[in-house]
């Protein structure tokens, strides 16, 4: 069976390509390859910060924007909202800062499209890791059984379709595949962690594991 675990972290996008099989007296977990990437669920969420603060600038003409306490209030309120709004629970959202600077109140509204629009060459920039990892492995995205998601951006609607729409030209069920709940309480390695997501989706009993081919 083989896999692709997409794991969007803080700070990094890990995707491996994965062969999980079994003779009889081990389960192995064999690694095909592995893609890596310095961006992550935090970049996502500095663009849309940085997105809002351009539209803040566009209202009040002020350097104080970029002050370490006013960018810490934004994230705050930011990271909330992309919650929401990666898993779609809204739609639009009313940013208030109350006495930004001095006794000025700042205002905003947003919507998803804001968000995905200032997020979209991060979205890109993952469908091509995935596509060069199928590519670098010389496995057939035909023999790609599931596609594990792992972290915050799992529970992402977009890329969530934006993968479908991938593995949809060579395999229309693939979407239905798409696993996006993980156990924290998992191995914290994202390639065993993936492996063993997909057995608890599976209900294969996988309690022991060798893993090859690492490099």
């Amino acid at each position: 069976i083989y896999n692709i675990i997409i794991s969007i972290q803080g700070s990094s996008t890990n995707i491996s390509l994965v062969k999980l099989s079994k003779d009889n007296k081990n389960n192995f977990i064999e690694v095909k390859y592995v893609n890596n990437a310095e961006f992550g669920d935090e970049d996502f969420l500095d663009n849309l910060i940085n997105s809002c603060l351009n539209q803040f600038k566009e209202k009040i003409r002020n350097n104080c924007l970029n002050s370490p306490l006013i960018l810490a209030r934004l994230r705050k309120i930011l990271s909330e909202t992309k919650n929401k709004f990666d898993k779609e629970e809204i739609t639009n959202a009313e940013i208030n800062m109350n006495r930004l600077i001095g006794n000025y109140d700042l205002k905003l509204s947003i919507n998803i499209d804001n968000y995905y629009t200032a997020c979209i060459g991060l979205f890109r920039k993952i469908i091509f890791l995935i596509k060069e990892t199928i590519i670098n492995s010389g496995i057939d995205i035909e023999k790609i059984n599931d596609i594990i998601l792992e972290g915050k951006m799992a529970q992402n609607t977009k890329l969530k379709k934006m993968i479908s729409e991938l593995f949809k030209k060579k395999n229309e069920n693939i979407y239905n595949k798409l696993i996006d709940k993980s156990n924290e309480k998992e191995d914290q390695n994202h390639i065993i962690k993936g492996a063993l997501i997909h057995c608890y989706n599976k209900s294969i009993y996988f309690p022991q594991y060798k893993i090859i081919n690492i490099s």
